[in-house]
């Protein structure tokens, strides 16, 4: 009914950890565990079952929902931008190295959509849906680079685009903005009033 009534790609399915055989019941129907969420401040599973000719979704987890899609030529990191008016979607492609430091470090995956989202709203109508170079290597750069190297360069990143990282990261994890303008990127500070 999913796929042919209503037309979705991606079915969702949630099991707390506590409940072993909703997730037993959900892999043995096709569903992929997709990581822990939080749902109504507990902690949960996620579970992802790609309909029809969809690529099986990897990685949707953290505070920006990234999607990891695992096509024929790789793996992807979709990255969505809101435009105000128009959303874009950008498709770039990662190593398997690049998937599991998302999947092992929240702050910095946070911080990679935060810096992806403010060069997406600056790259150009044509590089839709590849994204640009230079966000790949702001990728590789925040997931990779050592943290002395990284503050610095996060900073003029931010400076450059007019403090929208910064905002974004204190919207989405309730960063504490004074701080990352400072330079104390990671661990990410959380604001006085989170």
């Amino acid at each position: 009914m999913a796929e042919v009534s209503l037309k979705v790609t991606y079915l969702h399915g949630l099991a707390r950890p506590a409940n072993p055989a909703s997730g037993r019941v959900l892999q043995k129907t096709g569903f992929r565990n997709a990581g822990k969420v939080q749902l109504g401040g507990a902690p949960s599973q996620l579970w992802v079952r790609a309909l029809g000719n969809a690529d099986p979704n990897l990685y949707y987890v953290g505070a920006w929902k990234p999607l990891v899609v695992e096509t024929a030529s790789g793996l992807v990191l979709e990255v969505p931008v809101d435009m105000g008016h128009l959303d874009r979607r950008f498709c770039l492609r990662i190593t398997p190295q690049d998937f599991a430091a998302l999947h092992a470090m929240p702050d910095r995956a946070a911080i990679a959509f935060a810096t992806l989202h403010a060069l997406g709203q600056t790259a150009p109508t044509s590089s839709v849906p590849r994204g640009t170079p230079s966000m790949n290597l702001a990728l590789t750069k925040v997931l990779h680079a050592a943290r002395d190297a990284l503050s610095p360069w996060l900073t003029a990143q931010d400076r450059s685009h007019h403090g929208a990282i910064s905002n974004l990261l204190r919207l989405n994890t309730q960063a504490d903005v004074a701080a990352l303008r400072a330079g104390q990127w990671l661990p990410l500070p959380k604001a006085p009033d989170a």
